[in-house]
C-alpha cells in the first residue's frame, strides 16, 4: 500500500483560498488550520474560558453512560478519564448516522480526527482526545438509509426501509431497527458482492450488531466503535436524552441570545457574498436556529418579536414559555446547522473541529455567533479527502496514460474521445451534415408546394422533415452502438477505471461505502491507511493505492 498526493481536483474556490497562508478569507475564521502556531494559542484560549463550558465531570459521566456496556474499550475508558483533566483538549468532528457508516467520507473524517489528535498531543504535550459527534438529531431518513453498490452494469442504489410513520420528523437516532429485517437486508446485499475470505466475517459482524433491536443511531455507533475503538475514539450522539440534560443552560443562553446570534450570521453572510462566495446556510432574518419537538415532530422555530413560531405556523410560544420548556424538558430542543457548532464548543474543550468542504463554508459565517454565545471559534481543520485505488484500477490508469486529475474530473468525456479516435471518421459531423442536407432539400420543395396549394402543406412538410430526421438519428444511435460493441472489452476496462475512482461522475468518497472494501480486503487496510496519513496535511487529495 502506498499514498500519492495530488492537487485536489474538486476543490472549490473557498477551499483553495482557505488553504492559502495569508488569504483574506481567514478574517472569517479565528485560526489558520495549517499553521503550527495556531494550536498552542488556541489551547491557551480554551484554558482561559473553561468557565463558559459545561461542567467537565458531568460531561464525562454522560459519556460513560452512553458507552456502557458494549461501547466501552480500555482505550476509550482511558480517554474518558483523561477528559476529566482540566488541561485536556479534544479534536472533534461528526456526521449523520449513515447506513453501514454511510459514504466513505465519514471514515475519512474519522481518520482525520484520530491523526490530528495524535499529532497535536505529541506537539502540545497535553492530552488531546479524538471525539466523533453523531448527528443523531437530524430527521432526514432519506439521506442515510441507502448505500451504493458497484456492479458491472453500473451503480446500484440499495435502500433499507426502516419502520417510520408517514411524514416522520423524528430524530433518526431514535428510530428502531428490526433485527430480522436488517439481517435479511444484509444477506440480500451480500449477494451483490463477490465471494472472498472476508465476506462471511463482515456479514456476521454487522448482523450481530443488531441482535437486540437497537436504535438507528446505536447501530451506527456500534459499527464505528468496532472499527476505531482501539484508537480511543470517543462517541457522542447529539440525540442522547442525557446529553440534552447537560445542555439545558446553553439552550437558555441560545434562546436569550437568539436575535444577536442570527443578526451576526446574516451580516457575515452578506460579507461572504460581497467577496464572491455563495451563501452557505440560506438562512432567514427571523430564524431562531433551534428545533423544537412538538405534536408535529421536530420543527424549526422562527422569532416574531417576543413570539416564537414553529415553521409550519401551528404553534406559538412566548420567550418565557420557551425557557420553561428548556428548563424542564430540554430533550425537546435540538440544534440546527448554525447552533450545533456552538453546542459542541459548550460541551467540549475543542482544540480543532474537523470539517468537510461544506462545513468549512458555513463555519465561515459563525465567528461572531460564537462571541454572542460567550464562546470562541476553534480551529477549523479540513478533513482528509481520499480516493482508494485498487490494483486493477491503477493498471488501467497507466494503460490509458492520463493523470489522476484528468480521470477524476473529465473521465467520461475522455472515454468518449478515445472511442471516437478508434475510427477514421467522426460520427457526429457525418450525421449532422446528412440532417442539414435533408433540410436543405426539403425547404425549397415545401415552399413551392405551399405557394401553390396553401392550407396545411407547410406544416405537414415540417413534420415530414422531423420524421426523416428521427430516422437519421435512429441510424446514428445504431452506428454508435455498433462502435461500442466492437470495442466493448476496452470500454469495460474504461468503466472499471472510472467507476473505481469517480462512480456516478462524483468523488468516490461521496458514493462508495466501507462494506465494498471490507468485503475485498478485510479491515487491516484501515490501520495501514492511518499509518500512511501520519503527519500529512489536508491541503492535498490523497490517492491511496492497495
Amino acid at each position: 500500500m502506498k499514498i500519492e498526493c495530488i492537487k485536489n481536483p474538486w476543490q472549490n474556490q473557498l477551499m483553495n483560498d482557505y488553504l492559502e497562508p495569508e488569504h483574506p478569507v481567514h478574517s472569517f475564521f479565528s485560526y489558520h488550520p495549517l499553521k503550527s502556531s495556531s494550536y498552542p494559542v488556541r489551547a491557551q484560549e480554551v484554558y482561559a474560558n473553561l468557565s463558559q463550558r459545561v461542567d467537565r465531570q458531568k460531561l464525562v459521566e454522560v459519556l460513560y453512560d452512553y458507552h456502557q456496556p458494549e461501547l466501552l474499550h480500555p482505550e476509550i475508558e482511558a480517554n474518558l478519564e483523561r477528559l476529566r483533566q482540566e488541561d485536556s483538549l479534544v479534536v472533534i468532528g461528526g456526521q449523520q448516522a449513515g447506513l453501514l457508516t454511510g459514504p466513505l467520507y465519514t471514515i475519512h473524517k474519522v481518520f482525520t480526527i484520530i491523526e490530528l489528535a495524535r499529532k497535536q498531543e505529541q506537539e502540545l504535550g497535553k492530552p488531546v482526545i479524538p471525539v466523533f459527534w453523531i448527528a443523531g438529531e437530524d430527521h432526514d431518513l432519506d439521506e442515510v438509509n441507502h448505500i451504493w453498490i458497484q456492479r458491472k452494469e453500473g451503480m446500484l442504489k440499495k435502500r433499507y426501509r426502516v419502520e417510520a410513520a408517514k411524514n416522520n420528523r423524528e430524530a433518526v437516532s431514535h428510530l428502531t431497527i428490526d433485527p430480522e429485517d436488517l439481517q435479511n437486508w444484509l444477506r440480500e446485499i451480500s449477494e451483490h458482492y463477490v465471494d472472498t475470505p472476508y465476506k462471511t466475517k463482515w456479514l456476521e459482524a454487522c448482523q450481530e450488531l443488531v441482535h437486540d433491536r437497537p436504535s438507528w443511531g446505536r447501530f451506527f455507533a456500534r459499527l464505528l466503535h468496532s472499527l476505531f475503538a482501539k484508537y480511543g475514539l470517543v462517541l457522542i450522539d447529539s440525540a442522547d436524552p442525557h446529553v440534552r440534560q447537560i445542555e439545558r443552560d446553553f439552550f437558555l443562553r441560545l434562546i436569550h441570545q437568539s436575535k444577536p446570534i442570527q443578526a451576526s450570521i446574516q451580516k457575515s453572510i452578506q460579507q461572504f457574498q460581497e467577496v464572491g462566495y455563495a451563501d452557505p446556510i440560506h438562512t432567514q432574518p427571523n430564524q431562531a436556529n433551534l428545533f423544537l419537538i412538538t405534536d408535529h415532530g421536530r420543527v424549526l422555530l422562527d422569532r416574531e418579536g417576543d413570539q416564537w413560531v414553529t415553521r409550519e405556523g401551528k404553534r406559538t410560544f412566548t420567550t418565557s414559555e420557551l425557557c420553561q420548556i428548556a428548563q424542564h424538558t430540554p430533550e425537546r430542543f435540538s440544534n440546527n446547522v448554525a447552533t450545533r457548532p456552538l453546542m459542541q464548543e459548550y460541551l467540549f474543550p475543542v482544540l480543532a473541529f474537523v470539517a468537510g468542504p461544506g462545513e468549512v463554508a458555513y463555519w465561515g459565517v459563525l465567528k461572531e455567533a460564537f462571541i454572542h454565545a460567550g464562546l470562541s471559534m476553534p480551529i477549523v481543520y479540513p478533513r482528509f479527502q481520499i480516493t482508494l485505488v485498487e490494483r486493477h484500477v491503477d493498471a488501467r490508469k497507466r494503460e490509458f496514460g492520463h493523470s489522476w486529475e484528468t480521470y477524476l474530473t473529465e473521465g467520461a468525456s475522455i472515454r468518449e474521445e478515445w472511442l471516437k479516435d478508434q475510427f477514421s471518421f467522426q460520427i457526429d459531423p457525418l450525421f449532422e451534415a446528412m440532417k442539414k442536407q435533408v433540410v436543405d432539400l426539403y425547404q425549397p420543395l415545401i415552399k413551392q408546394i405551399h405557394s401553390q396549394l396553401g392550407r396545411q402543406t407547410e406544416e405537414m412538410g415540417q413534420k415530414n422533415i422531423e420524421k426523416v430526421t428521427e430516422q437519421i438519428q435512429f441510424y446514428q444511435r445504431f452506428v454508435e452502438r455498433t462502435m461500442r460493441d466492437i470495442h466493448q472489452t476496452t470500454l469495460r476496462q474504461w468503466d472499471e477505471l472510472l467507476q473505481g475512482i469517480s462512480p456516478n461522475e462524483q468523488p468516490q468518497e461521496r458514493v462508495y461505502n466501507l462494506i465494498y472494501y471490507w468485503n475485498a480486503y478485510g479491515l487491516d487496510w484501515i490501520d495501514r491507511v492511518l499509518q500512511l496519513l501520519r503527519d500529512k496535511q489536508s491541503n492535498h487529495h490523497f490517492m491511496v493505492h492497495f
